[in-house]
């Protein structure tokens, strides 16, 4: 106090500190249910205090992690002979925490499919995402209950060798085409798999993954996965508000907004992309990989899950799966690949996201 018995603003302040309760994790938790931006939550409440991030914690895994979904994906060019291949979807749903640290996701169907698509297993996928950790010079995943690959060599290169030969040029293309966009997955720029989270799909990392293809389940840290996955959701946001504040007038803005999303896509790859150049995927591959968010967007909810079939669960005795995709299985497609016959989105100009 003064000389005049008042405090001062500073130890008037800290009074107030001292006497203020906190308010309960409770009324903290309707507060966090009321916030539509799930990203300011994780990415700005959570670190203001270690009481706040358990708030948050607390919030996220009873309301949100109910609601996050993961999509594994590989293609069938190893696996199914051609020429016509096709994606395969595997859709996981949380089931469980595990000691409060590890999210545990189960193997779901599809109720509405689309048809040009096809089933897979847990294990078919374990060696995309091996290679894809092998090209990122990641720890390898822990893969418990696998049983023995099957020790053939994959289908397509003989049908490949097939076409390239073929005198056809139209048929060439669409064959190559088709092989540019299946044949990169597994690649170190791009993941074999999405997650995603109320509203938003990203491919960021599964941090300390464990898979188990009996069970067909997978388990990863799922505190340090939604840090990664929001962290660069709130650098593509600030790439697309800067975009919308300089420039609102611009008829290039929606590409921009999702180029913003790009760039932080791009940013994460950074240290791969610079040592792996000659390897990048065509531009339309990459196109037809931000196609695939929208999808999985759509497709990728709880009204549209049930649980395994029995014709499902034969699959994973059915599929051919090899020892390992060898780089040359992975490039030679893209390598000669053809010229695209749909649009690519409109140039823009790099500088508006230059914030990342």
């Amino acid at each position: 106090m003064d000389s005049g018995g008042r405090c001062t603003p500073i130890r008037a302040t800290a009074h107030i500190k001292m006497l203020a309760p906190a308010l309960p994790v409770d009324v903290w938790l309707l507060v966090f249910a009321e916030v539509k931006d799930a990203n300011a939550v994780w990415s700005t409440c959570r670190n203001v205090s270690r009481f706040l991030r358990a708030c948050v914690d607390e919030f996220f895994s009873h309301g949100v992690l109910q609601n996050t979904f993961i999509d594994l994906h590989y293609s069938d060019i190893h696996t199914r002979p051609g020429p016509v291949n096709h994606a395969v979807d595997i859709p996981m749903v949380f089931d469980r925490l595990d000691d409060d640290t590890r999210a545990v996701f189960h193997q779901r169907a599809f109720a509405h499919y689309n048809e040009s698509r096809c089933r897979g297993s847990v294990r078919g996928w374990v060696p995309f995402i091996e290679h894809y950790h092998q090209e990122l010079e990641r720890d390898m995943p822990k893969v418990i209950n696998k049983t023995e690959s099957s020790g053939e060599a994959s289908l397509w290169p003989k049908e490949y060798a097939l076409w390239m030969a073929d005198p056809d040029e139209d048929e060439r293309e669409r064959y190559l085409l088709n092989m540019t966009k299946l044949a990169p997955i597994g690649h170190g720029e791009c993941p074999p798999y999405y997650i995603k989270i109320l509203d938003t799909v990203k491919d960021t990392q599964l941090v300390d993954l464990e898979i188990d293809c009996k069970a067909r389940e997978i388990s990863f840290d799922w505190t340090r996965t939604l840090s990664l996955f929001f962290r660069e959701v709130e650098f593509a946001t600030r790439a697309v508000k800067r975009v919308n504040l300089e420039h609102h007038d611009n008829p290039q803005l929606r590409a921009v907004s999702v180029r913003g999303h790009a760039r932080a896509r791009e940013k994460r790859m950074a240290q791969w992309l610079a040592k792996n150049k000659h390897r990048r995927t065509p531009v339309h591959a990459r196109v037809w990989e931000y196609m695939q968010q929208d999808y999985v967007m759509k497709v990728l909810r709880r009204g549209n899950m049930m649980a395994l079939p029995w014709e499902d669960m034969m699959i994973e005795c059915e599929e051919i799966v090899p020892d390992e995709l060898t780089e040359e299985q992975l490039t030679a497609a893209w390598n000669r690949g053809g010229t695209p016959r749909f649009p690519l989105f409109a140039p823009f100009n790099r500088s508006y996201c230059n914030i990342l």
